[in-house]
């Protein structure tokens, strides 16, 4: 299993001016071995960018990921029958994880990736304060060499074990392969056929059959690739 959460960090330059940045950070249930990835957004996108970014960094996937309702990766919260964000399902079964999303207002169903939190927050605090000049792209490779080296060569206060020791002996070999082909995260809009039968779609209009006129669609955009699908039939 992988916990996963958010938390935010502060203001940092990015392109030129002030952005908030928030921390993605991922823990590994047995060992403890943490990933933490710095950046501006919380969207659909760089949530399945994160989490796949997390198991390349861990050269393996698990097969359960916890965690928060967080709209990039839950968008109906239940305990029995949770509604996945689209992308975030895609990139489920790309790895063949199962979600888990924990129960709102549940922190300790994700204990483990909640209590590193803080250690994660004094990290940042020093990386920027001891490299004030680095890009974001910079403290990430900061960060995972810290986790690595640093927090992972000290031994655990629950596990007694250091966490690179941990991780290397037992928790790496369980870990299932990665998919040979690359996960490409894709974000997922809704959009309405206007009378002209055009949609707009990252600021580009995309023409469409007249008997869609007035109807919604939904749209599936990769960096090289748009899909259109009305009533689940690609259009």
């Amino acid at each position: 299993e992988i916990q996963v959460d958010y938390a935010k960090m502060g203001l940092w330059s990015v392109g030129g001016r002030n952005r908030v940045i928030h921390a993605f950070i991922g823990t590994l249930s047995f060992s403890r071995l943490p990933f933490v990835r710095f950046g501006t957004s919380q969207d659909q996108v760089g949530f399945a960018e994160s989490i796949a970014d997390m198991l390349a960094f861990f050269g393996g996937s698990p097969r359960r990921i916890t965690l928060d309702n967080l709209k990039a990766g839950v968008l109906d919260p239940d305990i029995y029958d949770p509604t996945i964000n689209r992308t975030f399902a895609e990139l489920c079964d790309h790895y063949g994880i199962l979600a888990d999303p924990a129960r709102p207002a549940s922190p300790k169903d994700k204990g483990k990736v909640e209590r590193i939190v803080q250690v994660v927050r004094e990290l940042w605090k020093r990386l920027t304060a001891v490299h004030p000049a680095a890009t974001l792209d910079e403290l990430d490779e900061l960060a995972r060499a810290w986790s690595r080296e640093e927090y992972g060569r000290k031994a655990h206060g629950t596990t007694r074990i250091e966490p690179r020791v941990a991780f290397d002996d037992i928790e790496r070999p369980a870990l299932r392969a990665l998919p040979v082909e690359a996960f490409i995260a894709a974000s997922w809009s809704m959009a309405t056929v206007h009378p002209d039968q055009f949609i707009t779609v990252a600021k580009k209009l995309y023409g469409l059959p007249a008997s869609l006129i007035g109807k919604r669609v939904q749209v599936r955009s990769t960096p090289g690739f748009v899909e259109i699908f009305h009533e689940h039939k690609a259009v």
